[in-house]
């Protein structure tokens, strides 16, 4: 046999008996592995991880394996996989069990108009005579009307006239249990001691409630969009209609749905 052909066999017996040693061998006292690094947002990539890996976003992050099958980087959390499992709804999908919340918009203001719904509430409103709406507070707490507005219907059913609406001025707010006015047929829009007599002051409009066709009529958020719509009713309508001296507001006050009431400005309504 040549040199070259002996040392070659002897090369092979030797790795065949390394790994019977590796195979043979006693992991129980090793310890995981850290691996550091990896691009910003995931957890390095490591081998030997598996679902159970454990890994921080941001740079540089850092990931621990804690052993398992075979393979190179296991889960990895990135904060892209996060807004992909975000739904349409702005919440985060973690499966049918879990507790949802709310994510916040990405400018990082938390928008809670919507909290108001069921709190800030038309109450009740006068389309023959005197033309009025009135605003109640049937929340808790003091509601900040700073930036909100009323606003009619465009014809009769049609989306806000934000151009003829009246905008609350900073500084004006409704403690709980409270109530606004604001009167129709005005010659400005605003703020107003001209309120036929039934409050000391209110708000103005310069457009009237339509009895005959009946309206809606929008509570208006800061940013322009509706927070809340009541109809007023036309005559024909199936539950009937409110005649001079009656209104169309809540019963219970401020909760209930709307009927024929007996005119209550700034004042709980009843029939």
């Amino acid at each position: 046999m040549s040199a070259r052909k002996w040392a070659w066999g002897a090369l092979v017996l030797s790795s065949v008996a390394g790994c019977d040693q590796l195979i043979g061998a006693d992991f129980s006292d090793l310890k995981p592995r850290e691996a550091t690094g990896g691009a910003a947002g995931q957890g390095g990539s490591g081998e030997g991880g598996s679902a159970g890996d454990v890994a921080q976003g941001g740079s540089g992050g850092t990931a621990t394996d804690t052993g398992g099958s075979s393979g190179t980087g296991g889960d990895v959390a990135d904060a892209r996989d996060v807004m992909n499992d975000r739904s349409n709804d702005g919440r985060i999908d973690a499966g049918p069990d879990a507790q949802m919340e709310t994510a916040p918009p990405d400018d990082g203001s938390v928008d809670l108009s919507d909290a108001l719904v069921g709190e800030l509430v038309i109450n009740e409103m006068e389309g023959i005579g005197d033309d009025w709406i009135e605003l109640y507070n049937a929340g808790m707490d003091t509601i900040a009307l700073d930036g909100f507005g009323i606003a009619q219907a465009s014809g009769t059913s049609g989306p806000p006239d934000l151009g003829s609406a009246v905008v609350f001025p900073a500084g004006t707010s409704m403690s709980p249990g409270s109530y606004v006015l604001i009167v129709g047929k005005q010659l400005m829009v605003g703020p107003t001691t001209s309120c036929f007599g039934l409050a000391p002051s209110c708000f103005g409009v310069t457009w009237g409630i339509s009895s005959s066709n009946g309206e809606g009529m929008y509570i208006m958020r800061p940013n322009s969009t509706p927070l809340a719509l009541v109809v007023y009713p036309p005559p024909t309508n199936e539950g009937g209609a409110p005649v001079s001296g009656q209104t169309w507001g809540r019963i219970p006050n401020g909760t209930g749905d709307f009927t024929i009431t007996a005119a209550t400005p700034n004042a709980a309504n009843h029939q």
